[in-house]
This record gives structure tokens, C-alpha cells and sequence, in this order.
């Protein structure tokens, strides 16, 4: 029973991780990739071009100083539509287990979530120096499949007769607060800093990356826990207004969380308390921008997300307990590209 588990469950991580490289063409992965209206615009480009207070905060915090005094504020719904696929053939787990081949395809019900950012800027005449607030969305995934009888990873899990894991729920929520300095070190160049401080909920169910429960069933972690998480931000930005070129370097660093510990139970409903560990993965920006057209800027940013290096996200499989050991996701490249015409002094 346990090896027929163990295969079962592999073939489970293997459709999600699947799911996963399609959330992660939209998302790049559990990263929002763009923060406020102007920067979402851009396709997130704005490292090296800064555009409004909350782009400028996020990407790099060294850029505030190409800004004047400002506030700004903005609100995005995000309307993620994911579909979950797998298909077992008949005697996969020997003779007429299954019986016949199983193939299903899933929609999840996942409602619209909302995003909200806030940037605030102040810029002192006749000052060197920048100050600057954001707060704003910057991660979140989630999903809500309901069982399946046809569906073979959305199907029982195993001690109860299926060969998946029943319907399958997560839901993931960071919200950053970003205080920031920055200093223009010369008339082209300014550096920055911003502490990062964090807040994040988690829910998942089933729970896999625990010891099943002792008939063989991962626990739920549907009961939501919060965890804060620290970090820091640092930038270079430097602008060319002669020329008209702008260039923006910045690093993210790993941002580190409490770990998340949930109140469940098990199979006869004995309590469990079940701990999770997973950080927001470093990034690593560098922007090229261009306002030397009359009426036109032009950016273009690439960033490293180190996935590969972050608990939580390391190398799929499972320990000698049978608990998954993490989404086995790699660290990515990412490009975005973007411009902005201003019709009128009011409108872009």
C-alpha cells in the first residue's frame, strides 16, 4: 500500500507542478509582476524609469529621486482562470487498477481578488535627499478545485479509495510596506534604500508537505495562518537629461517569514499542529529607459527571481515521513517592456 501511495503521489506532484509553469507565463509564479496602474501599464518596466511614486518604490528605490513630491494610490482586480489536467491509464497500479483509463480536466472556482498599492513621495526643493512610502500586493497565488470522480488527481487520495487528492484548495496573500531614502549622489546619480516589511496569509488543503496522518491522508491547512516577514531593498539610478537615457540597477533581497503553523487535526480528529516554511525569493533588476522622443518614454527591465534558493521552493520530492519536500520550482528570468505617449499634459 505505502509504494502504490508513494506513486500515486508523485504522479499528483508532477500535474501540479505542471499547473504551476502555467500560473507561472501570467504571474511569474507567486510574484505580481507589476505594481499600480502606471507600472502595470508598462508591463512592469520601471527599474531605470520612473513613472509614479508606487513603480518607482517597488522596483527601485534609488528612482524616487527622479520624481517630484506625490501621492498616488491605485486598485487592480485579478481574475486568475486555471485549469488542472491528468489522465491515468487503466493497470497503472497493477491488474484493473484502474479498470479503465481516467482523463479530466478541472476548472478552478477562484473568485476575483483584489490588489491594492499606495506610494507616497516627498522630494524637497533644493534637497539631495528623497523619502518615500509604498505599500502595496506584491505575491499571492490560489486555487479552488473541487473533487472529481473522473478527474485522477482530483479523485480520493488513496486510504479512501482514489488515487489523488480530493479537491484541492490554497490561497496566499503578501502585502509589503516599503519606508525609503534616497540620496542623489550627483547631478546623474542617486542610490537607495528601503527596509521591507511584510504580511502574508497562507491556507492549503490537503496539506501535503507534512507526515500523513496514520491511515495515510495528508491533514488540512485550510484554517488560515499570518506570518510577518522582513527584508530589504536596494538601488542605483542614474538619468541623463542632456541625452534623454535613464539606467536603474536594484536587488531585493530573500524576504524572511515566520514560519506558518496551522491548527488541524488528523483521521480520528486528534489535533495537529502542522509547520510550514517558505520565504519570497530575491530579484535582482536592471532597467534601461529612454525619454528623448517628444511625448514618449521607453522602458525595459529584466530581473532574476531566485526561486531555486528560497524555503519553500526547493527541489520537489519527499522525506523518509512521505511529506513533499517542496514545489521544485527553478529560478527564472523575466522580461518586461513598456512605453507611454502623453497625449495631452493630463493624459497618457
Amino acid at each position: 500500500m505505502d509504494s502504490v501511495r508513494t506513486r500515486v503521489l508523485i504522479i499528483t506532484i508532477a500535474a501540479i507542478s505542471s499547473l504551476a509553469a502555467d500560473r507561472l507565463s501570467a504571474q511569474i509564479g507567486h510574484v505580481i509582476d507589476a505594481v499600480g496602474p502606471i507600472n502595470q501599464s508598462m508591463g512592469g518596466a520601471g527599474t531605470a524609469l520612473p513613472l509614479d511614486s508606487m513603480g518607482a518604490l517597488h522596483w527601485n528605490p534609488a528612482s524616487i529621486t527622479g520624481l517630484s513630491s506625490e501621492l498616488g494610490f491605485g486598485f487592480a482586480a485579478f481574475a486568475p482562470q486555471t485549469e488542472l489536467s491528468s489522465r491515468l491509464e487503466a493497470g497503472a497500479f497493477g491488474p484493473g487498477i484502474p479498470a479503465t483509463a481516467m482523463e479530466g480536466t478541472t476548472s478552478s472556482d477562484t473568485d476575483i481578488s483584489p490588489i491594492p498599492s499606495l506610494g507616497f513621495v516627498c522630494s524637497p526643493e533644493g534637497s539631495d535627499w528623497s523619502y518615500g512610502l509604498g505599500g502595496f500586493a506584491i505575491g499571492g497565488f490560489g486555487v479552488d478545485f473541487p473533487a472529481s470522480t473522473t478527474n485522477p488527481i482530483l479523485t480520493p487520495q488513496p486510504a479512501n479509495g482514489g488515487f489523488g487528492f480530493g479537491s484541492i484548495f490554497s490561497q496566499f496573500q503578501l502585502m509589503q510596506f516599503a519606508p525609503t531614502v534616497a540620496y542623489r549622489w550627483s547631478d546623474r546619480v542617486s542610490l537607495g534604500f528601503a527596509p521591507t516589511i511584510n504580511w502574508s496569509t497562507l491556507a492549503i488543503s490537503p496539506f501535503s508537505a507534512t507526515t500523513p496522518n496514520g491511515n495515510g491522508t495528508y491533514p488540512s491547512a485550510a484554517q488560515t495562518d499570518a506570518a510577518w516577514g522582513l527584508g530589504y531593498q536596494i538601488g542605483v539610478y542614474y538619468e541623463d537629461p542632456c541625452s534623454g537615457w535613464h539606467a536603474g540597477m536594484s536587488y531585493k533581497s530573500t524576504q524572511w517569514f515566520q514560519s506558518y503553523k496551522f491548527n488541524s487535526q488528523d483521521h480520528l480528529g486528534a489535533p495537529r499542529q502542522l509547520v510550514f516554511e517558505m520565504d519570497y525569493p530575491s530579484i535582482l533588476s536592471l532597467g534601461l529607459g529612454y525619454t528623448g522622443f517628444d511625448r514618449l518614454s521607453l522602458a525595459a527591465d529584466v530581473r532574476y527571481i531566485d526561486y531555486e534558493n528560497t524555503k519553500g521552493f526547493q527541489a520537489a520530492g519527499f522525506d523518509g515521513t512521505g511529506a513533499v519536500t517542496g514545489f521544485g520550482w527553478n529560478s527564472i528570468w523575466s522580461f518586461s517592456v513598456g512605453g507611454q505617449f502623453m497625449v495631452t499634459d493630463c493624459l497618457a
